[in-house]
């Protein structure tokens, strides 16, 4: 009986014993593990995997329509700076030729015709010994030159030799027109000048060439006016 009571004693006191070293952790004891952690930050959810990806797909879509406008607007500016340059030396060859107007081979007056939109005159343009007939004309939003080198004998400018080529291009409607004349009595004279068109050849010794260039018309900011103003030598009295 003393032995049963003993072992029955002895088995009570190991149950006390696990239930004295078991301690029951409260809910907001951090029970995960430094490793644990390390694992769970290594993934992602399905919430940050779409919103990574849409943040990216946007800044993507930033970037490409940025560099589109930087094309855009760098193509712009070539086209207009190329347009305007190439206006600009066209108008400049315009005066150069037109100040040294002269007589033709013929003995013709060196202005044959002067009109808003066209001027005919006879100049040397390639530096050979024979005066050319030269026609700057506009028309269809362009800037053309005619040229007839005389030939024959006698002398002659036939109209079926003219070459005429496109010097100006993309010239805008404008209300001012691409050629106003007047006469030696410029500028005290406004009375009787602008001469009107056709002007009187004979009474013609200043040219004001007056343009407007664009070569997109949709975007306003790229129009240029290009101006500039030329006496005729050989036409001057008070020299």
């Amino acid at each position: 009986m003393f032995s049963c009571k003993n072992t029955k004693q002895s088995q009570m006191n190991q149950q006390a014993n696990k239930l004295i070293n078991y301690r029951v952790l409260p809910k907001s004891t951090n029970w995960w593990t430094k490793e644990d952690k390390l694992q769970a930050q290594k993934g992602f959810t399905l919430i940050e995997i779409l919103l990574g990806m849409a943040i990216f797909i946007a800044l993507g879509a930033t970037l490409v329509a940025l560099q589109s406008l930087l094309t855009q607007g760098e193509g712009f500016s070539v086209s207009t700076l190329y347009t305007v340059e190439n206006a600009n030396a066209s108008l400049q060859t315009l005066v150069n030729e037109l100040r040294n107007a002269h007589q033709s081979e013929t003995g013709a007056f060196p202005l044959e015709e002067a009109t808003s939109d066209q001027v005919i005159f006879y100049t040397n343009t390639d530096n050979d010994p024979e005066t050319e007939r030269i026609r700057y004309f506009f028309t269809e939003g362009e800037l053309r030159k005619g040229i007839i080198e005389p030939t024959g004998f006698p002398v002659s400018y036939p109209q079926e030799n003219e070459k005429v080529k496109t010097v100006a291009q993309f010239i805008q409607p404008s209300s001012q027109p691409f050629f106003t004349y007047y006469n030696q009595g410029w500028p005290t004279d406004q009375t009787n000048n602008p001469l009107s068109s056709p002007a009187p050849v004979g009474e013609v010794t200043l040219v004001k060439i007056s343009t407007r260039i664009n070569a997109t018309p949709a975007r306003p900011e790229g129009e240029m006016t290009l101006e500039s103003a030329v006496q005729i030598r050989s036409l001057k009295t008070n020299l």
